[in-house]
């Protein structure tokens, strides 16, 4: 059994009680409380994918030996006879699904004033090129594929008449858009998406190129809510468990395996002894005389204390702290000199 100091023994005891105390007061909140959490799964993913192909057709001309240019290009308008165009839209899943939904086309001729970084739209006309049109197919081997040949000429002619009607030279553009809403209908749920990919091309100048958002991307999937056990709740658990046990074992150690580190009987005897033979001789004090700049000098026995004292005259003190078993030593001040008996 391991001895330790008494004051440092009560304060282990005193902290290991404050530690299970308030752990068992955490770890009964804790369970008290829904240790549950909802939590959003996955139960079908997948992925929409929207892409508008293009090849550019022209008239014979004396300097392209082409008939079709490919994408990327630039293009004299004069040479050109119509833009080719091809929508490709899939979706892919990781489980098969039958996909339906509506797709339009439509064309946007937008008119401005100014430059690019600081322009004002003059007018807006829409131009249906494909009403809404129902379409379905398997996600596993199927897609939505739709031609649509443009005729750039339409479009200037009307820009031509337009500014000659204002007599101003307006800034042109032609957007076409592919609307396309998926409405699917699938075991758990229904998947609704928009996909609007748009192709962007200027008007009214001797070249151009093609630009716009001509492909897009969109990931979602089709989720159920599940109840799992909250990661803070176990934490918790284990953590306030742990605690609680610590401060038990703790408890347990300093109560069984510890003892007070107490005195020799033998030494307590000689103390009581002194104080009984020689207490007209004794002075008591509550603070102790030796601030530690004075010369110690030890003597052997109690005897050879008094007959310092004695002849010098001066009294025995000793600092008492309200027990007499605490009572080990003895002394004599004689100026700087401090003369020590130290029951053992």
């Amino acid at each position: 059994m391991k001895t330790i100091n008494n004051k440092l023994r009560k304060q282990l005891l005193f902290v290991f009680v404050i530690i299970f105390l308030v752990s068992a007061a955490l770890l009964i909140k804790t369970i008290s409380k829904d240790k549950y959490m909802d939590k959003k799964e996955a139960v079908i993913s997948y992925n929409n994918k929207a892409v508008v192909n293009y090849n550019v057709s022209l008239i014979p001309n004396p300097l392209i030996e082409q008939k079709v240019l490919g994408e990327g290009n630039i293009y004299l308008t004069d040479y050109v006879d119509k833009i080719n165009t091809i929508l490709k839209y899939n979706i892919s899943s990781d489980k098969n699904i039958q996909v339906s939904g509506q797709y339009e086309i439509t064309a946007l001729l937008e008119s401005s004033i100014g430059n690019e970084k600081d322009s004002k739209n003059v007018f807006t006309k829409k131009f249906i090129l494909q009403n809404k049109t129902d379409f379905s197919f398997d996600s596993s081997n199927g897609e939505l594929q739709k031609e649509m040949p443009l005729s750039l000429k339409t479009y200037n002619d009307l820009i031509q008449q337009i500014n000659k009607s204002v007599n101003l030279t307006l800034n042109n553009k032609l957007t076409v858009i592919w609307t396309i809403n998926i409405n699917t209908k699938a075991d758990l749920g229904v998947i609704n998406e928009q996909m609007s990919p748009r192709m962007e091309i200027p008007l009214g100048n001797k070249y151009f190129e093609i630009g716009g958002k001509l492909s897009q991307d969109k990931k979602g999937a089709l989720e159920k809510t599940i109840k799992v056990v909250s990661p803070k709740y176990t934490q918790s658990i284990i953590i306030f468990s742990i605690a609680l046990v610590g401060s038990i074992l703790g408890t347990l150690f300093i109560l069984f395996l510890t003892k007070p580190e107490k005195r020799k009987k033998a030494a307590f005897e000689k103390s009581e002894k002194i104080l009984r033979d020689y207490k007209d001789r004794l002075v008591a004090l509550k603070d102790n005389p030796v601030d530690g700049t004075e010369t110690v000098i030890r003597v052997v026995e109690m005897e050879d204390l008094i007959r310092l004292a004695d002849e010098a005259e001066k009294p025995v003190l000793y600092v008492y702290a309200g027990k007499e078993s605490e009572i080990s030593c003895f002394y004599v001040l004689e100026g700087r000199k401090v003369f020590l008996f130290e029951v053992v």
